[in-house]
């Protein structure tokens, strides 16, 4: 098919956002996005006789986040979206990246199935859980442990990202690595800005026990009530205990490639 890969600009938010509104039975998120991610670089376009494809790359940690890919309903099946990835590649290599990630929702059978045409293959799984904010009053935790490189992984902005030496001084500076009970034993939380939507905060959980998984929740409750947000998004590698107002929302596959 005829077309070109090129950089988004302001004249595509119109034609794009028409195409974005049904995504997701709950509907699309790409309006909220759509200019920051356009601040931010990387957003890519591929245009036949307008941008009827989509997808947004970021480079961080010489790896190449991609997010985002949506194709207008008549070019979908045409392979669209692999043009948009394999461009997004290509200018990781040219920046020096050695990988590419995604995370795909693992019931995603066809974008899956692309992905592993394309070379991507299931590093992990991500569990998704929303949380809803509110004073519960809980101090039960304490600053986590100085040393989190055991921890390979934190989720900022939906990119799973490793944890770097100055990411983690970083995070334990302004407060948001906490721990359950005794630092190397408790259950610990990774807590990010969700730059995206003002009224969200993400949490990372690793938990080391049920017990103290279920002491981080009414402990993040708080923190985003004090912040100023409605709700939270917890994720984690692992299934976390049952608690009230805890709801499991969906499940998705990390996917990487190696790109040299």
């Amino acid at each position: 098919m005829c077309g070109l890969v090129r950089q988004a600009g302001k004249g595509d938010k119109e034609f794009v956002l028409g195409y974005c509104e049904g995504t997701f039975s709950w509907g699309d998120y790409i309006d909220r996005v759509w200019d920051l991610w356009l601040s931010e670089g990387g957003l890519l376009v591929y245009d036949s006789g307008g941008p009827v494809g989509l997808c947004h790359a970021t480079h961080s940690h010489g790896q190449v986040w991609i997010e985002g890919i949506r194709v207008h309903p008549k070019y979908r099946g045409k392979g669209v979206a692999s043009i948009l990835l394999r461009h997004a590649e290509a200018r990781g290599r040219e920046d020096g990246c050695s990988s590419a990630a995604m995370l795909i929702g693992s019931e995603n059978g066809p974008s899956l199935s692309m992905a592993s045409k394309l070379g991507y293959g299931k590093s992990g799984t991500w569990n998704y859980y929303s949380l809803p904010s509110g004073r519960m009053g809980s101090a039960a935790v304490q600053g986590g442990p100085d040393d989190i490189s055991q921890l390979p992984h934190h989720v900022r902005a939906w990119r799973v990202l490793p944890i770097t030496p100055q990411d983690a001084d970083h995070l334990a500076k302004d407060g948001r690595i906490v721990c359950s009970g005794i630092s190397q034993e408790g259950s610990i939380a990774i807590i990010s800005d969700y730059n995206h939507f003002e009224d969200a905060i993400i949490a990372t959980i690793y938990p080391r026990s049920d017990k103290g998984a279920a002491q981080l929740y009414p402990y993040l409750q708080d923190y985003g009530a004090k912040n100023g947000c409605a709700r939270l998004q917890v994720l984690s590698t692992s299934n976390l205990p049952e608690y009230g107002l805890l709801e499991r929302k969906l499940r998705f596959d990390l996917v990487t490639k190696q790109l040299r």
